[in-house]
């Protein structure tokens, strides 16, 4: 009789068992295709969503008259320039070949005109125009060399008894040989006064002048305490005559440190860093 019924009861079990487990996890009881898993991860490779693109919004109108596109902004050409362009390699079609070269003619009228407008205005202006300045032909660049080696020449020969150039050394320093025969030079040519610090033996003159190299060729104003550098490091006579022309025309008040390699000629002209009625 007990074997009969203990059977039973434990189908039952089972039943109920089986009854609460699908009613708790029913996506684990019955998977559907809503809850399957899917994908890479589950070992199947996902299917990716092709999207088409829309091709009709890289179509454009028909292209603007020559008189229109004459009248846009030069901003304007550049866009509509770009989009033809674009739109001719992706038709490749005469059509558009012929339209994008349309375009291209304007923007090329455009910038002829406005070099044609400029030396008009260059010739009608000389004040803006830098052939007012720097000459052009191998001519004139003969001649502006000859008259700015004559104003230098004059300058220096007329600040020779109000300026000094000295040059700071060491022993041993192959190129402060070479710098203080240039000095020598730089002083026939000109009668100035020219000498040689060796700044090994006077460090105070070393600290001074804030010397960090040798050769240091520095321009002294007699009377005063002013200075001003000439070169640091090896220099030909040529660098040396500008800079202490220019050294002269700064310490004198001719001229401001912006106005370094402004000469004398072009005070107040195009090469002059100050802009005309100011005083900057």
């Amino acid at each position: 009789m007990e074997s009969k019924i203990f059977p039973s009861i434990g189908f039952g079990i089972a039943v109920v068992f089986l009854i609460l487990v699908t009613a708790v996890f029913p996506a684990y009881a019955e998977p559907s295709a809503q809850t399957e898993k899917r994908g890479f991860w589950w070992y199947e490779d996902p299917t990716p969503e092709e999207e088409v693109e829309d091709l009709d919004e890289y179509e454009l109108p028909p292209l603007p008259s020559q008189q229109e596109l004459a009248d846009m902004h030069p901003r304007q050409i550049a866009v509509e320039l770009e989009n033809r362009l674009d739109y001719a390699v992706w038709k490749q079609t005469p059509e558009a070949v012929l339209d994008y070269y349309k375009v291209q003619d304007v923007a090329r009228r455009n910038a002829l005109a406005f070099t044609a407008l400029t030396q008009y205005v260059m010739l009608k202006n000389p004040e803006l125009n830098a052939r007012s300045a720097f000459a052009s032909s191998g001519a004139g660049r003969d001649i502006e060399t000859q008259a700015r080696n004559d104003l230098i020449q004059r300058s220096l020969s007329a600040s020779r008894n109000d300026y000094a150039l000295i040059m700071f050394s060491i022993p041993g320093c192959g190129y402060c040989v070479q710098q203080i025969n240039a000095l020598r030079y730089f002083a026939d040519r000109h009668a100035w006064v020219v000498d040689d610090i060796d700044v090994s033996r006077d460090i105070a003159i070393k600290a001074r002048f804030n010397i960090e190299t040798t050769p240091m060729t520095i321009m002294i104003e007699r009377g005063s305490d002013r200075w001003m550098p000439i070169a640091v490091g090896l220099e030909d006579v040529s660098t040396l005559e500008d800079n202490t022309y220019r050294a002269v025309r700064l310490l004198k008040g001719e001229i401001s440190p912006k106005q370094y390699f402004t000469t004398e000629y072009q005070d107040g002209g195009f090469a002059d860093t100050v802009v005309p009625g100011t005083t900057r």
